[in-house]
């Protein structure tokens, strides 16, 4: 899914931000390749990109270089609530590409969140606060 949303800016120049989310129950069809690729396409023509790793065993965030040893705090720390997303954003060697990694504490997330009150939207609610937070302009979030 990809959206575009139109922003006017205190210059009025106008801003184009765009989410791309890759999902599929069935692995092996090729997800962290294309979010790997087409992130890096967007970070060589000038875009911002962070790709958000959500899957358990860490494969994007290995991908692009990240040591499982160095992921200080990852995604699961953002969506526990015990770190903003900012903390977990990690530059790649590619210029203009991050990635929030992931770890294996993801596994255990879906148990400790359990019926808390809007666990659906933390991923969502830590990305506006980021965009929000982030000058110059919106990084393009693809998970």
């Amino acid at each position: 899914m990809v959206k575009y949303i139109k922003r006017i800016g205190p210059t009025h120049q106008q801003a184009i931000r765009a989410s791309c989310r890759l999902a599929n129950q069935k692995g092996g069809v090729g997800k962290t390749t294309t979010a790997i690729n087409l992130g890096t396409a967007l970070a060589a023509i000038g875009e911002r990109v962070l790709i958000v790793d959500l899957d358990l065993q860490g494969n994007a965030s290995t991908g692009l270089g990240i040591d499982r040893r160095s992921r200080n705090c990852s995604i699961y720390d953002v969506l526990i609530g015990e770190a903003p997303l900012r903390e977990a954003v990690v530059a790649t060697a590619v210029p203009r590409l991050h990635i929030a990694a992931s770890t294996m504490d993801l596994s255990g997330l879906e148990l400790e969140l359990g019926s808390t009150p809007g666990r659906a939207f933390r991923l969502r609610d830590a990305i506006a606060a980021l965009n929000n937070n982030t000058t110059p302009g919106p990084i393009t979030p693809m998970c």
